[in-house]
């Protein structure tokens, strides 16, 4: 059951799977207790296992066991465990047990560093679907005299995504691929079959209604934040693809937890596609005075800038005119949710 435990925890397993794996968790309490243990192993390191020592003897009689399995002198009888324990050369019971306890051990040594082989791959995974979306865009705006996809001022910012395959930029079936990162919460439920991303027509969201819509909106620009426009005097511009290399076009997405902006879909960072359709992935998740803050505008709200070097990145179902009333709880100047973002100039 080990496996399966293992496998629910890394969100490697089918629909039906799970649903078998909660059934089971549900009935044993100490299926709960073995899973919350694997749990603090697999994310904070805590692997507790008591392991005796083996017997002094283990390895020589082990290779003496191999030896007589190959020439086919041994067989496990009835009386296995008693005759083992009188005559040396054999395994007894607790040899078992040892052993499999010291595998097991190692079993969760090498965990972690299982777990942060997948984060890189993920991570490189999602760099590599960005770089496509990048290209989407270039593409697009090659089309439209060096325009970006407009996020109308009364919508979603996902809306790029409906924009790119209505214009031929991109396949609708590659941008639902595309929008949603490996490493985010949505892949795993897209995986398991609890949730579905597809890239709809403009007449259905606007014939859509209610949770419909609100699940189009949420969906349609994936995992990913993009980039809206900004305000100059009473005017919302829309942006061009920008001269500046160095300018991002978009971001993993940020949670938003007690009104602050947080890292979700890697550990600690989030990978940003800039101008020049590099990705970059930036670990550091501490604020840095003096950098512009890619998903609020100068003002501290999750809305349209306040000039063309504001930039702004909002998620899937943020609009330019961002959710009322609310604002960044501070008191100094916005700040960068990770750093190493350059300050547009």
């Amino acid at each position: 059951m080990r496996e399966q435990l293992l496998g629910y925890l890394l969100g490697e397993l089918s629909a039906e799977q799970r649903r078998r794996v909660e059934q089971a968790l549900a009935a044993r309490p100490s299926l709960r207790k073995e899973m919350e243990r694997l749990r603090a192993c697999l994310v904070e390191g805590q692997c507790d296992e008591d392991v005796a020592d083996p017997p002094i003897d283990l390895a020589a009689r082990t290779a003496k066991l191999v030896s007589r399995v190959a020439s086919g002198d041994w067989a496990p009888s009835a009386n296995w465990e008693s005759s083992a324990a009188e005559e040396p050369g054999r395994w007894r019971m607790t040899d078992i047990t040892v052993t499999a306890g010291v595998c097991l051990a190692v079993a969760m040594l090498m965990l972690p560093a299982l777990r942060a082989s997948r984060d890189a791959a993920r991570r490189i995974a999602c760099e590599n679907q960005m770089g496509q979306l990048g290209l989407a865009l270039v593409c697009y705006s090659g089309r439209h005299d060096g325009q970006l996809p407009l996020v109308g001022i009364n919508e979603p910012a996902g809306i790029f995504t409906v924009k790119l395959a209505a214009s031929g930029s991109a396949d609708r079936q590659q941008l639902s691929q595309w929008v949603v990162c490996p490493a985010s919460e949505l892949a795993g439920q897209v995986y398991a079959g609890r949730a579905a991303v597809r890239i709809p027509l403009q007449a259905e969201i606007e014939h859509a209604v209610g949770a419909d819509r609100s699940r189009l909106e949420q969906h349609m620009g994936g995992t990913y934040a993009y980039r809206i426009g900004y305000w100059r005097g009473n005017q919302y511009v829309g942006i061009q693809l920008p001269d500046r290399m160095r300018e991002p076009l978009l971001a993993d997405a940020p949670a938003y937890r007690d009104g602050q902006p947080t890292a979700v879909n890697h550990v600690c960072g989030a990978n940003v596609l800039y101008a020049d359709l590099s990705v970059r992935h930036h670990t550091d998740c501490l604020a840095n005075d003096g950098i512009d803050n890619l998903f609020v505008n100068s003002a501290g709200h999750r809305a349209a800038g306040s000039s063309p070097r504001d930039v702004v990145l909002a998620t899937s179902d943020d609009r330019p005119t961002g959710p009322n009333a609310w604002k960044l709880p501070t008191a100094g100047p916005v700040k960068s949710i990770w750093s190493g973002f350059p300050a547009t100039d």
